[in-house]
């Protein structure tokens, strides 16, 4: 962590639940519901949004 520090590592943190859905999905066939996706949508927006601000 005192490589890429704090704030890329948190960055990194947060995208892990958006993985953890994707793997449901691809590998044990689980359902993608209209709230999950919605979410996941947004933890991707605001990473682009703070990783564009840099």
């Amino acid at each position: 962590m005192t490589r890429i520090g704090a704030n890329r590592m948190a960055l990194i943190g947060a995208l892990g639940p958006v993985l953890s859905v994707g793997m449901g999905v691809a590998f044990l066939g689980d359902r993608l519901g209209l709230a999950q996706g919605f979410g996941a949508l947004m933890i991707l927006a605001g990473v682009g949004w703070v990783t564009a601000l840099r």
